[in-house]
């Protein structure tokens, strides 16, 4: 793998999906790349996955775009941290929701 050619891959992607602005981040691992892009990570893989889908012949070198919302050290402590915050986040999305799925049709329904 030519890693310039690779690194110019992922600059003139994340810049076609509207990423103009990326930091790569240093990464132990060979042929990895860990970018920080400004908005949503989720978003800009869908993003990602809709200019590949139109044309995959863009992703020469890059496989797996894969977003991550939080990085932190590989330590228990910090792991568990990270997801009770997660957690929290997710608790007060779906705060006053209680949802079911039954067959093909989905109810959400109030909790009070």
């Amino acid at each position: 793998m030519n890693y310039g050619e690779a690194r110019a891959e992922v600059v003139n992607i994340l810049k076609e999906v509207g990423e103009h602005k990326q930091e790569f981040l240093y990464s132990d691992v060979r042929g990895l790349f860990q970018v920080r892009v400004d908005t949503n990570p989720k978003d800009v893989t869908k993003r990602l996955d809709a200019l590949c889908r139109t044309d995959p012949s863009k992703f020469w070198y890059t496989y797996h775009w894969i977003p991550v919302e939080k990085w932190c050290p590989s330590t228990i402590k910090e792991m568990s941290e990270i997801v009770k915050e997660l957690r929290r986040g997710l608790s007060q999305m779906n705060a006053g929701e209680c949802e079911s799925t039954k067959g093909s049709t989905k109810n959400t329904t109030p909790m009070n």
